[in-house]
């Protein structure tokens, strides 16, 4: 097996970083190549997701043994996991569906503008305001469980809080591009298309699923 032949020859400091990255992988689903620094917008290339890349015959082999498919996006920069059984599956709630739907529709609006890299940048604001406006949730939610939401989305990295924990309307909240893979353009039509009353009953009311490990 390539996985043992290679990992015989890791160093101690790699033998931790490929625990790491494997970790990382099965517990939050994706790892994103970049990262952005909140005051400065700079980038800088993700040290996990270089190691994944450079080893990942080796990683897509290990993570076969217990049934779980790894998949790299070089175009849009990041790397996943699903089980090819189907199971350890985490299912969103309703609220976090809906919040993912948005900050999909917020991400393809602003896709087009993009330049140096495939985050979108938006506001805690924008995000309530279109949820008010597709009318896609019932009624206005509690602010502690938007807050319970957002925590649940970048857990996942589908996103990232650029000010903390702070719930202000200008809080601003970086898309990650790994929302691409969870939200394909056919479902971002189905939902362009659909009334409010049809999203609520029917396609958000089950919520979406991801892959996890836990």
């Amino acid at each position: 097996m390539k996985f043992l032949d290679t990992y015989t020859g890791f160093s101690e400091p790699e033998k931790e970083q490929f625990a790491k990255v494997v970790n990382a992988l099965l517990s939050h689903t994706f790892v994103v190549r970049d990262s952005i620094n909140p005051k400065t917008y700079s980038i800088s290339t993700n040290r996990d997701f270089h190691f994944i890349t450079r080893y990942q015959d080796e990683i897509r082999e290990y993570l076969l043994l217990s049934g779980w498919k790894l998949e790299i996006d070089d175009i849009y920069g990041f790397c996943s996991v699903s089980n090819i059984i189907g199971s350890q599956r985490k299912t969103l709630d309703k609220l976090e569906t809906v919040m993912l739907y948005v900050l999909r529709l917020i991400y393809e609006e602003e896709r087009e503008k993009l330049q140096l890299s495939y985050h979108v940048t938006t506001s805690l604001g924008e995000l309530k305001g279109k949820i008010e406006l597709f009318r896609l949730y019932e009624k206005s939610p509690k602010k502690t469980h938007l807050s319970e939401a957002l925590q649940t989305l970048k857990y996942y990295r589908i996103i990232e809080r650029m000010d903390g924990n702070d719930m202000s309307e200008d809080s601003r909240i970086l898309i990650l591009p790994t929302i691409l893979q969870l939200i394909n353009n056919e479902k971002l039509r189905n939902l362009e298309s659909l009334t409010s009353d049809s999203i609520a009953a029917e396609d958000l009311s089950e919520g979406e699923e991801m892959g996890e490990a836990q």
